[in-house]
């Protein structure tokens, strides 16, 4: 006879080893993700169904009313979506996905231990990243995936464009400070959205965790490397958005912190002045970044036009694509076809004022939730990387009102995974008060 609880025990070793190999491996391989993602939603589908009737049931994590909701509304979109196609394959490709993702994630989150090795894994793998970003400062080339700095891909070498081949192939003075890191990912905006999120659980305990001295310095010297790296990317909204979720840390864990804000402001305006003084007309040409902005503009007006047309249904999931050459703002020099770079204007260009109205219910009932349950988590440890997951989880969200995050699959794997963590430490760490 078939001994169920064995075979559920079972499948939930192989759910929590596909989460921390795919949380893990999320910055250097799209494959392994998906990877992981169908060896843990086919185990977790397969424990269920050996659960019987109590399987039928999704774990209450404080957020499944609005998180189905949006669901919801995200099926129906496919019915009046101009390409249905499109919808129905973004649909089940990436939403549900995302979905069976956060409830997998929750439910694994059932131990304080489970937390300490998810940690884990994203520590080893922040790591590597800022090694392999700090690799790519100093040859042009990340040791990953071979990607060059952003903009380098040719370089005028006595008046010729050529393929870069590395700084050794080239004499004379090379200005590579103009060029933006990107690590691993393809584009530095992807690179600075990971180190928004990973950076704040390792800075919550860097500052505040008092018990364990070793972990203490080792996220001290992780949040000191992916602060530098973030830099590199010389992403303006990432490197904003930052300074207010670390605003928000600050503001939430309250006592006396006047001497630590004033510290970290006095770092930062070091930090400042240092890169202007090193690199005064780089940095200016960095953040003046007129044609970048003009840019945004344009598609954010296409964006509105869009919503404009279907304000109640959208244009369907995923298509604002397909779309965008209907609504553009014709400019000669621009071609391609593009996303919205703004997140919220992107869904309610494709799913409508209720898909919008359904996500915003979501952030604020995270929020709620997050803020009340804060001061109940009696286990530092646990209270101190809730805090610091909800400030990066903030940051990533305030960062997609310029960017489109949720549309790329590594960030958006890291936005569901992160909102699933967040839950989960809430159930740990308000059970064991119970």
């Amino acid at each position: 006879m078939v001994d169920k609880n064995k075979i559920i025990s079972a499948l939930n070793i192989l759910i929590e080893w596909a989460l921390y190999i795919l949380i893990f491996s999320l910055p250097f391989s799209k494959t392994a993700i998906e990877v992981c993602a169908i060896i843990a939603i086919s185990s977790w589908i397969l424990k269920r169904v050996f659960m019987g009737k109590s399987g039928l049931r999704l774990p209450q994590t404080g957020l499944n009313r609005p998180m189905l909701a949006f669901y919801l509304i995200g099926f129906l979109s496919i019915f009046w979506s101009t390409h249905i196609d499109i919808s129905i394959s973004a649909f089940i490709r990436k939403l549900t996905e995302y979905i069976f993702l956060y409830f997998i994630v929750f439910e694994a989150v059932s131990e304080r231990r489970v937390v300490r090795n998810i940690i884990r894994a994203i520590a080893l793998s922040a790591f590597i990243v800022c090694v392999d970003v700090i690799y790519q400062k100093i040859t042009g080339f990340d040791f990953i995936r071979r990607y060059t700095m952003y903009g380098l891909d040719r370089i005028s070498v006595d008046g010729k464009w050529q393929k870069f081949t590395g700084f050794g192939s080239i004499e004379g003075e090379i200005l590579y400070n103009k060029w933006r890191v990107t690590g691993p990912f393809k584009f530095p905006n992807g690179l600075s959205i990971w180190i928004s999120v990973v950076l704040f659980p390792f800075m919550g305990i860097a500052l505040f965790f008092k018990k364990n001295l070793k972990l203490k310095a080792i996220s001290a010297i992780l949040a000191i490397l992916l602060i530098y790296c973030l830099l590199l990317t010389y992403t303006r909204a990432a490197q904003i958005s930052c300074i207010a979720g670390l605003i928000l840390m600050l503001l939430l864990i309250g006592g006396k912190t006047s001497r630590i804000t004033l510290t970290l402001l006095l770092v930062g305006i070091v930090i400042l002045t240092l890169l202007i003084f090193m690199d005064p007309a780089g940095f200016q040409q960095k953040l003046a970044g007129d044609g970048s902005i003009q840019h945004r503009i344009r598609i954010w007006t296409a964006g509105t036009r869009m919503f404009a047309e279907k304000p109640l249904t959208g244009q369907g999931l995923n298509t604002f694509m397909a779309n965008y050459e209907r609504f553009k703002v014709p400019k000669k020099s621009e071609r391609g076809l593009w996303y919205a770079h703004n997140c919220y204007l992107q869904i309610a260009a494709e799913t409508g004022i209720f898909g919008l109205l359904s996500f915003l219910w979501l952030i604020i009932k995270m929020a709620i939730e997050s803020i009340k349950s804060l001061r109940l988590i009696r286990d530092d440890f646990l209270r101190y990387a809730f805090l610091g997951l909800f400030c990066g989880i903030s940051v990533f969200l305030l960062h997609s009102s310029f960017d489109v995050s949720l549309y790329s699959l590594q960030l958006a794997v890291l936005f569901y995974f992160s909102l699933g963590l967040l839950m989960g430490i809430k159930s740990i760490g308000l059970n064991q008060n119970g």
